[in-house]
This record gives C-alpha cells, sequence and structure tokens, in this order.
C-alpha cells in the first residue's frame, strides 16, 4: 500500500506552525509497512484543494491521508471539498452529532453542526480532545481517511482509531529496528558498514545524521527474516 499525505492549513504553509503531522504520520505508516509516495502542504485554497485531491485518484496510490480544515468557520472545508470531489452527498451523522452534545451540552454555535455533517459511507474517527471528528471513506478502492490539524488531538485519533483500522488492511510484511550511534562520523561509519551493505541486498540499512548522532533505521521483509536479524546482529558488532 502506498500513501500520499496532504497537510492543510495556511498557517502551515506560511511556516506559523510546524507541520509535525507530516513526520508523524509518515513514521507510523512505515511501521506498519505503507510506504508514503509523498507529503504535500497547501494553503486554505479550494482550487488546490481539489486538485491534490483529483491528482491522488489518477494516481497508483492506495491511501490519502488529510490533515486540518475540518473546524467550525468558513475556511475550514478540506471534508467538503473531498466529498464533493469524490461525487458524494453528505447527511447529518447520529454519531458525530451526540459527540458534539456531549462536548458542548445541548447549546453550541450553529456553525459547529457542520462537523456532524459526513458521507453515508463514513466511517467516523472520534476526536475526544477536540469538537471536529474525522472520518474513513472507501471508494473505488481508494482509502481516504481525513484527521483534524492539531496534534495533540490528531496523534491519539491515529494511534486509537486509524493504526488499528489499517492494521486489519494490511498484510505486514515488514520488519524495523533502529539504532543511534554517537561518537563517529557518518562517513567515517559508512566506510566501515559497506561490507555489510553489499552482503545484505534484500536488507535496507539508512543512516540519519544529526547533531552529535546517527539513527540507523534498518528495514526488511519477513520473507528474508534471516538475513534481517544477520544484518541487525553484524550491524551492533561493527558500531558497538
Amino acid at each position: 500500500m502506498k500513501a500520499v499525505i496532504l497537510n492543510v492549513g495556511d498557517e502551515v504553509l506560511e511556516g506559523r506552525v510546524i507541520n509535525t503531522n507530516g513526520s508523524f504520520l509518515t513514521s507510523n505508516l512505515l511501521k506498519l509497512g505503507i510506504h508514503t509516495d509523498k507529503v504535500v502542504t497547501i494553503g486554505d485554497d479550494r482550487e488546490n484543494l481539489q486538485k491534490e485531491i483529483t491528482s491522488f485518484m489518477k494516481s497508483d496510490n492506495d491511501l490519502l491521508i488529510t490533515t486540518g480544515g475540518l473546524g467550525p468557520t468558513h475556511d475550514d472545508f478540506t471534508k467538503e471539498v473531498l466529498v464533493e470531489t469524490l461525487g458524494l452527498d453528505m447527511i447529518i451523522n447520529q454519531e458525530a452529532e451526540e459527540l458534539l452534545h456531549k462536548y458542548f451540552g445541548e447549546n453550541f454555535a450553529e456553525c459547529n453542526l457542520k462537523q456532524a455533517y459526513f458521507p453515508q459511507e463514513a466511517i467516523i474517527i472520534p476526536n475526544k480532545l477536540g469538537t471536529a471528528d474525522g472520518a474513513i471513506i472507501e471508494k473505488d478502492k481508494k482509502l481516504y481517511i481525513i484527521l483534524v490539524g492539531p496534534p495533540f488531538e490528531m496523534n491519539p485519533m491515529f494511534d486509537d482509531f486509524v493504526k488499528p483500522y489499517l492494521k486489519n488492511k494490511v498484510a505486514i510484511d515488514f520488519l524495523i529496528k533502529e539504532y543511534i550511534v554517537m561518537g563517529i562520523g557518518e562517513s567515517a561509519a559508512e566506510e566501515i558498514l559497506k561490507p555489510l551493505y553489499d552482503k545484505y541486498h534484500m536488507v535496507n540499512i539508512a543512516p540519519y545524521a544529526s547533531l552529535g548522532k546517527i539513527r540507523y533505521q534498518i528495514t526488511g521483509s519477513y520473507r528474508f527474516e534471516n538475513d534481517f536479524n544477520s544484518a541487525c546482529s553484524e550491524f551492533k558488532e561493527i558500531l558497538f
């Protein structure tokens, strides 16, 4: 399964808010064996949003995850543009409406009611820390997941609901281990690890250098589990 992540919001595009959603989602999808083809950030622009959704629909990617644009105000329209582009209709979702009443009580601003509208086909992703629920929509063998923008709301929505859902969708054939190496430069480590790269062609050893340390991510397939385990063992013998 291949994914596209679409982060929506002027505040993200203009750098007023640091976009941690992209890295959070890509790293967690990778652990499920889902490769992210690209991460796109756009502002609150209906035309650009529709273009990105249409581009995904025409691609060979399987999963589109959007973040942002699910609030009650006039510039929150991710859900509406997605549903329109997919050619679906929206109705009041009783589960989402009940969650609004649970959050606000019986009195809340009329504009909040837009957050209870979803396609009949949608699976609601409850937001326990806010008013905007997300949703999962399947259409034409593609999967669309819409999530809120604020990370403190989005992260638990993904962990509690999206991750278990995707686990049932993906046949996980993926092994991954991470190591932190300190006290050696990236180029020096590259030289002494070269025999390992040449030996294990079905295992990927990827370095990510930062100040004072290198994070190594070793990935492989269950089909070549022996190679993966041997590569990890030899990696530790070389650098630890």
